[in-house]
């Protein structure tokens, strides 16, 4: 029984879901420690010292188990083309009962009405509002053929599964970042329970551009180019380490400014 249900753990981690691989691996090391301890070698001993045998096979299997899945997880995770937005940590500086669109680090934008901010490309919009007291952020973003690249319907987010349109993406609970095909930032977003910390680039198959970015000194753009203009180089900075597949929910570390003298 014990090796069918080993045996059944690694074709869950190789193929399915880790979780239920380790799950189904450690009744395996049940099965196992209840084995050793009714083998007739083992009888004979003292029923403390079988328990410490027992224990023994359980918690070096269970170490064995998380050395091993645990990069396996981390993969399957980094994976995933859904999720959803959460978080417990409010916005610094917003007037109570205000809810705010920030640019990356910089300028921010508040309300303290409903907020939506209308991206016009396509129609797509980004809509920025409150649901139960807290932020709710919905929004597509395309790429210059009009393919999806990521969409987020009241913080619930899809990316699209093509490769040659979404180069890699990664995440954790309140973040999410999604690149083109050529590996740059097509949106990067921070959830807040009052508001939204942003920057993205909103484009369309006629030429139309629509970028939200934060410059070198800090302040917030909205750019808008219609078509035929000469449209600039996105370069929205990367907030999340790559590739995700090694550095899942890992965030870049940015040195810090020298002091003033």
């Amino acid at each position: 029984m014990a090796v069918i249900l080993a045996i059944g753990g690694v074709v869950l981690a190789l193929f399915l879901q880790v979780i239920l691989a380790g799950l189904l691996l450690f009744v395996a090391l049940l099965a196992l420690a209840s084995l050793v301890g009714n083998l007739e070698s083992m009888v004979e001993m003292s029923r403390r010292r079988r328990w410490q045998v027992q224990a023994a096979i359980i918690i070096l299997g269970a170490g064995l188990e998380v050395y091993f899945l645990y990069p396996l997880w981390r993969e399957e995770m980094a994976q995933r083309l859904t999720g959803e937005l959460a978080s417990s940590e409010a916005m610094a500086d917003v007037p109570d009962g205000s809810y705010c669109m920030k640019i990356g680090t910089g300028s921010k934008l508040c309300t303290q009405k409903p907020v939506a901010y209308l991206v016009g490309v396509l129609g797509d919009r980004l809509v920025l509002r409150e649901v139960d007291g807290k932020a709710s952020l919905s929004t597509v973003v395309r790429d210059a053929s009009g393919n999806l690249l990521v969409e987020i319907v009241d913080n619930k987010w899809r990316v699209a599964k093509e490769t040659t349109e979404v180069w890699d993406k990664n995440y954790n609970a309140n973040k999410l970042e999604v690149l083109d095909g050529k590996g740059l930032v097509a949106l990067t977003v921070e959830l807040f329970t009052n508001g939204v910390r942003i920057e993205g680039d909103w484009r369309d198959e006629y030429g139309e551009d629509v970028r939200i970015w934060q410059a070198d000194d800090k302040t917030g753009h909205i750019d808008t180019f219609k078509r035929g203009e000469v449209i600039p180089r996105n370069e929205i900075r990367k907030r999340f380490q790559y590739p995700s597949k090694e550095h899942w929910g890992e965030l870049v570390i940015r040195p810090h400014p020298p002091p003033l003298p």
